[in-house]
């Protein structure tokens, strides 16, 4: 039995892993993007999110294998246990994202109340928030989002 070698093959797969270590970092960038616009839409518009005394806001998060974002600056009486949950989520969070195998953003709210403030509908103090603010800028923003990455994913 003889052994074939194929020339240049190392070569080629050289330049495949290039060239996804390249699609990997290219698609990282957009879903850092889109996870501006969609925290800007949250602001901007209806419906926005409730804001009583700003934590909820203050508890928006960004992580990424290489990277945690968001302030964590609370006011109040659970000011303390907001911050400890917060760095503890943004840490978990993190985690995963570095175990992915495919560039992996997360995006979120860490205040613990943050689900029952997103699902219920109330007259909250701030003009024009309401329930739904995250899925609602998810929604709005879908092909804007499917637009960024696929701008940033040519190889």
């Amino acid at each position: 039995m003889s052994i074939v070698k194929l020339k240049g093959m190392q070569q080629v797969q050289a330049n495949i892993n290039k060239a996804i270590v390249k699609a990997h970092k290219q698609s990282m960038k957009g879903l850092i993007e889109s996870a501006i616009v969609v925290r800007r839409h949250m602001d901007k518009v209806p419906p926005k999110i409730p804001v009583d005394v700003g934590n909820l806001r203050a508890s928006w998060f960004v992580v990424t294998a290489m990277t945690k974002s968001g302030s964590g600056s609370f006011k109040g009486d659970n000011a303390g246990k907001m911050s400890g949950d917060h760095s503890v989520i943004m840490s978990t969070e993190a985690t995963k994202a570095k175990l992915a195998i495919v560039p992996t953003l997360i995006m979120g709210f860490s205040a613990y109340y943050g689900v029952f403030v997103h699902e219920k509908e109330k007259n909250y103090k701030r003009p024009q928030s309401g329930a739904y603010f995250f899925e609602s800028a998810l929604k709005a923003n879908e092909s804007v989002i499917l637009k960024i990455i696929g701008r940033n994913t040519k190889l």
